[in-house]
C-alpha cells in the first residue's frame, strides 16, 4: 500500500492531468454522443388448427393434426430469422429516410433486434431510431413487411409442393378414369353390379320359381286327373266334348281360353316371386276370375239349357243338364291343366336361364373383383394425391404459421442511448486503467528504488532507518538507528572530519538523517557543526528555528551542536559555491568542531551539490525505497564515483518498522 501511495505521489501531476483528460473526454462523449430511441413490439405465434383426414380406401387414410411446431426445430428462431432476413430489412431500407447514411445492409440491420422469449411463443422486437417518430415508423413498417413476407413464403411453399405433385396427380386421375371405364364396361357387358346381392337374389328367385313350378305341376296333374275322371264318366275326350258343344270353332271362346292360360302362367310366376298379398298377384287373380266368368258366359250362350242348373257334379238337375255341367268341368279342367303345364314349362326355361346366369357369375366373379380392386387402388391413389395437395396448403401454414401482433409498436419517450451510467463507468475504468498504464510506462523508464537493488551495488549499507513517529529534536532522545550510524561514522577515517549527506531527489529524508546523526554524535561527546547546504530552500535552518544569513558565525542549537544557516535566496547559489565561498566558510570553522555535517540539496536536481561534495570529499548517500528513482540513484552514485568523491555508504531510510528500544537509564537520571 505504501508503494502505491509513493507511486501516486511521485507521478501525481501526470496522473491528475491524465484523469482530467479522461474526465473531459467522458463528459464530451456523454454530451455529444448521438441519441437514439427504441420502439418495441411483441408478436405471438398462434397454434395452427388446420386438420386433414382423408380416406384412401384400401391404402388406408391420411391424417394431419395441423400442429406445425417441431420438437427438434425452434419455430421462434425460424420466425426471428425471417423477421431479420435481408429480404425483409431491404424493403424497409429502401423507404427509410436515413438510408443514405448506410452503404451496406449489415450496418442498417443493427437497428433491429429480435428476442424470442423462453417457454412461450412470443417474439420481442426492438427497433432503434434517431428520433421517436423514426423508431416507431420503422417498427410499424417491419410489422407490415413481415406479414407480407410470411404470405409469400406460404404461397411459394404451396406452389413448390403442387409443382412436384401435379404430374403424379394427373397420372393418378388418368389411371382412375381408365379403371372406372373398364369396371363400368364389364358391369354393363355382364350385368353384374353387386355379386353378393345379385347371387342372393338369383338364388331366392330360383327357389321361388322352383316352388311355383312344383305347385303348378301339382295343380296341373290334379287338373289332368280330374279331366281324365270326367272324360271317363262322360265317355268322351275334351275335344269330343268341345265339338259336342259346338265350341271348337268359337273364336271368342278360344281367345278367352288362351288368355286364361296366359294369366294362369303369369300368376304362377308372380306367386314364385311374391306373396298372395302383393298387388301383382291380386291383379292376376282378379283377371283369372274375370276370364273364368267370361268362359262360363260363353258356355251358357252355347248351351242355353245350362242356365239355372246346379253346376255341381252331384246336382239334382236333369240328366242332360248334369252332362253339360260335366262337359264344362271337363273343358275347364283340361284348360287349367294345359295352362299349368305351359306355366311349368315357362318356369323351367326361366330356371334354366337363371341357373346358367348363376353359373356364369362364379366364373366372372374373379374378374369383377380384380377390376373393383384396381378401381379402389386407383381411387385411393388419386385421393391420396388430392390429399397431398390439400396437405401442402395445410403444411404451408404449419411451416409459416399465422403471426399475430400481441403488442402494437410503441416508443419510450426517453432515449435509450447513450447510457450515461455505462459511459461514466467506462470513463472511470479508462481512468483507472490509463493511470495504471501510465505508471507502469513511467516506471519502465525510471522505476522506484527497491531494497533488492542494493545487492547489485558496491556500496555498503551504513544504516537502516525505521519509520519515525516524529522527527529528531534537540535535547530529545536519539533513535538507536542514529546511534548505530554515529558509531559507524566515528570509527571511519574521515578527511577533515567532514561529511556531506545527500540523495538523488527530494523527500528521501536527508535533513532528518543529518539532524539525527548530529544529535547522536553529540551524545557520544563530539562537537558537531550542522551546515545547511540546501542553499535554495534552507530546510534545516527553518526546522531549527533560525533564518538564513548572508555572512555570520555559527549559531548554537544545543550544547555541543551549532548551526551554520543557509544564505539568503538573493545570493546566486551556484556562483557562491563555485567561487569557493562555501569551502572558505568551512575552513574558517574547521578547527572548532569534531565533525562538520552538511545537509545538501538533492544531487540529481541541482548543480551545486556536486561542487559541495568535491569540497567535503566524504558523502553519505540516502535512499528511500518506494520514493527514490532507481535511475536517479544510479546516476547520482555514478557521478560521485567519476568525480573521485568518497562515498562512505548508503543509508536506507524508512526501511523497517520502528522497534521497541531496550530501556536504560540516562546519565544523571534517577532510576
Amino acid at each position: 500500500m505504501n508503494k502505491v501511495i509513493s507511486l501516486v505521489k511521485r507521478h501525481f501531476w501526470l496522473l491528475v492531468g491524465l484523469n482530467l483528460g479522461v474526465l473531459a473526454l467522458t463528459a464530451a462523449i456523454a454530451a455529444f454522443y448521438p441519441r437514439s430511441w427504441t420502439a418495441s413490439a411483441q408478436f405471438i405465434l398462434a397454434n395452427s388448427t388446420s386438420n386433414l383426414d382423408a380416406s384412401l380406401g384400401p391404402l388406408g387414410s391420411l391424417k394431419s393434426t395441423g400442429n406445425g411446431f417441431s420438437d427438434e426445430v425452434s419455430p421462434l428462431k425460424i420466425q426471428a430469422s425471417i423477421l431479420t432476413s435481408a429480404d425483409v430489412l431491404s424493403r424497409i431500407w429502401t423507404t427509410d429516410p436515413e438510408r443514405k447514411q448506410f452503404t451496406r445492409l449489415d450496418g442498417y440491420a443493427k437497428f433491429f433486434k429480435v428476442a424470442p422469449q423462453e417457454q412461450s411463443t412470443i417474439l420481442g422486437l426492438e427497433v432503434m431510431g434517431s428520433s421517436p417518430e423514426l423508431a416507431l415508423k420503422r417498427a410499424r413498417k417491419l410489422s407490415v413487411v413481415y406479414q407480407e413476407r410470411l404470405n409469400e413464403l406460404r404461397q411459394d411453399d404451396v406452389m413448390a409442393r403442387e409443382r412436384f405433385t401435379r404430374t403424379a396427380l394427373e397420372q393418378a386421375h388418368r389411371d382412375l378414369v381408365s379403371a372406372q371405364a373398364q369396371l363400368a364396361g364389364f358391369k354393363q357387358k355382364t350385368g353384374l353390379v353387386n355379386i353378393d346381392e345379385q347371387t342372393r337374389g338369383l338364388i331366392e328367385t330360383i327357389s321361388a320359381l322352383t316352388t311355383a313350378q312344383t305347385q303348378a305341376e301339382a295343380e296341373g296333374s290334379a287338373a289332368k286327373v280330374r279331366a281324365e275322371v270326367l272324360a271317363k264318366r262322360l265317355g268322351m275326350t275334351g275335344a269330343q266334348a268341345l265339338k259336342a258343344l259346338s265350341l271348337g270353332e268359337n273364336k271368342e271362346y278360344q281367345a278367352l281360353r288362351q288368355k286364361l292360360i296366359e294369366v294362369q302362367t303369369a300368376l304362377a310366376q308372380a306367386r314364385g316371386l311374391y306373396t298372395d298379398r302383393n298387388p301383382r298377384v291380386q291383379s292376376l287373380l282378379l283377371q283369372r276370375e274375370t276370364l273364368l266368368g267370361a268362359l262360363r258366359t260363353q258356355l251358357q250362350l252355347a248351351v242355353p239349357k245350362a242356365q239355372g242348373v246346379d253346376t255341381t257334379l252331384g246336382g239334382n238337375g236333369g240328366a242332360q243338364d248334369g252332362r253339360i255341367e260335366l262337359i264344362l268341368n271337363l273343358l275347364q279342367a283340361e284348360g287349367v291343366g294345359e295352362g299349368l303345364g305351359r306355366q311349368a314349362n315357362q318356369i323351367q326355361k326361366r330356371l334354366d336361364e337363371l341357373g346358367g346366369r348363376l353359373g356364369s357369375i362364379s366364373t366372372q366373379q374373379g374378374q369383377l373383383l380384380e377390376l373393383e380392386r384396381r378401381y379402389s387402388i386407383a381411387e385411393g391413389v388419386y385421393k391420396g394425391m388430392v390429399a397431398q395437395v390439400q396437405q401442402a396448403r395445410v403444411s404451408a401454414f404449419n411451416a409459416y404459421p399465422n403471426v399475430q401482433i400481441l403488442d402494437q409498436p410503441s416508443v419510450d419517450p426517453k432515449p435509450t442511448n447513450p447510457k450515461l451510467f455505462l459511459i461514466f463507468l467506462g470513463g472511470g475504468l479508462a481512468a483507472v486503467l490509463g493511470s495504471l498504464a501510465l505508471v507502469l510506462f513511467l516506471e519502465s523508464y525510471n522505476p522506484l528504488f527497491d531494497v533488492r537493488d542494493v545487492e547489485g551495488m558496491a556500496f555498503p549499507i551504513l544504516a537502516r532507518l525505521p519509520n519515525l513517529k516524529q522527527a529528531p529534536q534537540p535535547q530529545g532522545e536519539t533513535e538507536v538507528a542514529f546511534q548505530r550510524l554515529a558509531s559507524a561514522v566515528s570509527l571511519m577515517d574521515l578527511e577533515n572530519r567532514r561529511l556531506l549527506v545527500t540523495s538523488s531527489t527530494v523527500a528521501e529524508g536527508k535533513t532528518t538523517l543529518t539532524l539525527g546523526l548530529a544529535l547522536a554524535l553529540v551524545e557520544f561527546g563530539f562537537r558537531v557543526l550542522l551546515v545547511d547546504g540546501d542553499l535554495r530552500k534552507g530546510g534545516l535552518t527553518l526546522r531549527l528555528g533560525h533564518r538564513a544569513r548572508q555572512k555570520g558565525a555559527p549559531v548554537p542549537v544545543m550544547p555541543g551542536l551549532d548551526l551554520l544557516p543557509a544564505v539568503p535566496q538573493s545570493v546566486k547559489v551556484t556562483e557562491f559555491v563555485a567561487r569557493g565561498q562555501f569551502a572558505q566558510g568551512l575552513e574558517q570553522v574547521q578547527d572548532n568542531y569534531d565533525y562538520i555535517l552538511v545537509d545538501s540539496a538533492p544531487l540529481g536536481l541541482t548543480g551545486e551539490t556536486a561542487l559541495m561534495a568535491a569540497a567535503v570529499q566524504n558523502v553519505l548517500f540516502v535512499v528511500r525505497p518506494g520514493i527514490s528513482d532507481r535511475n536517479s540513484v544510479q546516476e547520482s552514485l555514478l557521478q560521485l564515483t567519476q568525480q573521485r568523491i568518497r562515498v562512505l555508504g548508503l543509508a536506507l531510510n524508512a526501511n523497517q518498522r520502528l522497534r521497541e528500544y531496550y530501556p536504560y537509564v540516562r546519565q544523571g537520571a534517577q532510576a
